[in-house]
């Protein structure tokens, strides 16, 4: 499994409310491409987020958001980096 990153941006401030809904509404979609959420981190703006995933590929996870409706406006796979120990 790879570690996939969406980029969301939104033209009002999104509140608890309607990430809680969001996040409901695509657990099934989530599950039908094979990706598993991990978490997510919104700017203090409230206009921009961040999404991590676990799935087979980005293509699985830009299937998933567009089934769930979700705005994206990036998706890529990542690598982690830890920094060498000082």
């Amino acid at each position: 499994m790879e570690t996939v990153i969406v980029e969301r941006r939104f033209e009002e401030e999104v509140t608890k409310e309607m990430l809680d809904a969001l996040a409901e509404g695509a657990a099934s979609c989530l599950e039908l491409h094979n990706v598993t959420w991990k978490a997510s981190y919104i700017a203090r703006d409230r206009k921009s987020m961040l999404c991590f995933y676990e799935a087979p590929d980005a293509e699985s996870v830009r299937q998933s958001q567009k089934l769930a409706g979700f705005p994206v406006s990036r998706v890529y796979m990542a690598d982690g980096y830890t920094p060498p120990s000082q």
